[in-house]
């Protein structure tokens, strides 16, 4: 397998999604539903990327960014918000995420996102 990706939704059809698409990329990928032990699976799952939504149970995205970058290990890990909110992208960004990515997504926008900030 190749670099790892956790992601943050909490719709189950858009974790299978892009649990697929991004398997088929040859990415090895982990997924959860909820944000409550945000720092957790980031320490488990050591991954080189995160996608992550903002509305998430309990916390936010913005707030589980906000979480990860307060740490302190993981400031270099890049963090890409998915959302429907077009209002998040600016959330996003004061939360610390390196990059906005808006619902509902084209497949080629994903994967070139993904590769830019796993490879440059």
């Amino acid at each position: 397998m190749g670099k790892k990706i956790l992601i943050f939704d909490d719709d189950i059809a858009i974790l299978e999604l892009l649990q697929v698409i991004l398997t088929d990329l040859e990415f090895e990928v982990e997924v959860s539903q909820f944000s409550e032990n945000v720092l957790t699976l980031v320490k488990d799952f050591q991954p080189d990327l995160i996608l992550m939504d903002n509305l998430l149970p309990p916390v936010s995205g913005a707030e589980a960014v906000q979480i990860i970058r307060s740490s302190g290990l993981f400031n270099h890990l890049p963090i890409i918000m998915i959302t429907a909110c077009p209002n998040t992208a600016a959330l996003s960004k004061r939360a610390g995420a390196n990059d906005f990515l808006m619902k509902p997504f084209d497949i080629n926008e994903l994967e070139n996102l993904v590769k830019l900030h796993l490879f440059g």
